[in-house]
């Protein structure tokens, strides 16, 4: 019997340190989440050995486990400045490394404090990545939408375009924004480049479709010129144009719309470049 006892004793007490040990470790506080560290890109090249490759996707997913860590704890804030900075190294090490633009551009790009070295990070790609549209295309949307300086998009747009010939829509956007931009020549420009490249009908229809009504747009504003040197004074519509025999009549738009003068004086279309839906 005291031996059986003394078993059951020795058994219970082996326990003990597991259970000490186990609710030692249900009441500790996580470790916090600290970012990253890195030695800059020269010096990650020599200590990589030539495996420069390696080095920034290593790099690239301890930037990328480093945010979903802090996710997981809680903090849903993402370290933007931290994220941008170990991206630029890992795209200095490795230009050609697509996922770290991806990545960027999905954590960055509507962030005004970190649009500008998100788009160095890009130009670098663009640059190594020649075939690339991404890079490009991406360009474009921060300055666009982030940045709105619409020229500087169009012109971005406007390689991107150049990239992938077969898809329409990168040129006519990319003529829109250059004529947001002021610049509507730079669009008519691109517009002939890019129907002169075009191998199908379905990528050539929306192209002319655009040239036509920005051609239209810019001879409509040598029209309002003639009509302010003769007649020392600005048209108030453009059917002055035709009442006073600038032009013989209003050229349509090929979207549909009508073409008319804004209140700055400027020459708009009630369609908005788009066509209308049948």
């Amino acid at each position: 019997m005291n031996r059986s006892f003394g078993t059951f004793l020795l058994i219970i007490l082996s326990f003990v340190p597991f259970w000490y040990f186990f609710n030692q470790f249900q009441s500790r506080k996580p470790l916090p989440v600290l970012p990253p560290q890195s030695l800059p890109a020269p010096a990650l090249k020599i200590v990589s050995g030539g495996h420069n490759e390696v080095a920034a996707q290593n790099l690239y997913f301890k930037t990328m486990f480093y945010n979903e860590l802090r996710a997981e704890e809680g903090n849903h804030q993402i370290d933007h400045e931290t994220t941008v900075n170990l991206l630029d190294i890992t795209n200095q090490l490795d230009p050609y490394n697509a996922d770290c633009y991806y990545y960027g551009q999905a954590l960055l790009a509507e962030q005004p404090d970190f649009v500008r070295p998100l788009n160095t990070i890009l130009l670098r790609s663009m640059k190594n990545r020649s075939w690339d549209h991404y890079p490009p295309w991406f360009l474009g949307s921060n300055y666009y939408y982030t940045l709105q300086d619409k020229k500087m998009a169009g012109i971005y747009f406007s390689e991107a375009a150049k990239r992938r010939p077969d898809i329409a829509f990168f040129a006519t956007f990319a003529a829109r924004s250059l004529h947001e931009g002021a610049e509507t020549e730079m669009a008519v420009k691109v517009l002939r480049e890019m129907l002169h490249d075009a191998k199908s009908p379905l990528v050539a229809e929306p192209i002319k479709n655009r040239l036509l009504a920005f051609e239209t747009v810019l001879f409509l504003r040598q029209a309002l010129e003639r009509y302010s040197k003769q007649f020392k004074k600005p048209a108030q519509r453009l059917e002055d144009l035709v009442n006073d025999h600038i032009l013989k009549d209003i050229p349509p738009d090929p979207y549909g719309g009508h073409f008319y003068l804004d209140k700055d004086g400027a020459v708009q279309t009630t369609s908005n470049y788009a066509m209308k839906q049948k």
